[in-house]
């Protein structure tokens, strides 16, 4: 056992502490200003008193990147001046033919304008479902809920003939 009252200085450029019987987890300084940790096994970050916070000082055009690379990646990369985001969120599933993006609310069940357990907004700009595939059902609108189920699609103030168009 080693107890050290203060500070502990490893000095040396690339320097790495162990942990495990077989080092099987690293702390890793990577000879310029970075470390990196590596497991063999999970990595699990919890606090049971406070907050969490992970790249809270990105500099402008750095990321923050949670899962596999290549694989289910989710990339935050925020932009350093407000209104400049080029895209505030984005999903986007890339890795292999069949791949597939699902949103689920499996608990709300409001179907009220404003509140519906899942609801698509934009107050500046509109909303596009558009599908690029040459199949039948290309774009498919569903409701599945029984016999009493509509599908409305409603134009709250156009006018004319053309505010809904099929």
């Amino acid at each position: 056992d080693l107890l050290v009252g203060d500070d502990l200085s490893l000095t040396s450029d690339s320097a790495v502490l162990n942990f495990g019987d077989g080092n099987d987890v690293t702390f890793t300084h990577d000879g310029g200003t970075g470390m990196d940790i590596s497991s063999a096994g999970d990595l699990d970050i919890d606090c049971t008193a406070g907050s969490i916070t992970l790249g809270a000082s990105l500099a402008d055009g750095q990321t923050l990147k949670l899962g596999k690379n290549g694989a289910v990646e989710t990339i935050i990369a925020p932009h350093g001046t407000a209104g400049n985001e080029k895209d505030c969120i984005k999903l986007h599933a890339d890795a292999g033919a069949n791949q597939t993006i699902t949103v689920v609310n499996d608990a709300g069940t409001s179907v009220t304008e404003g509140s519906a357990a899942v609801q698509l907004t934009s107050t500046a700009g509109g909303i596009g479902i558009r599908s690029t595939a040459n199949l039948a059902n290309a774009v498919n609108i569903t409701a599945d809920g029984g016999t009493s189920e509509t599908i409305k699609i409603h134009s709250d103030q156009g006018t004319g003939a053309a505010s809904i168009k099929l």
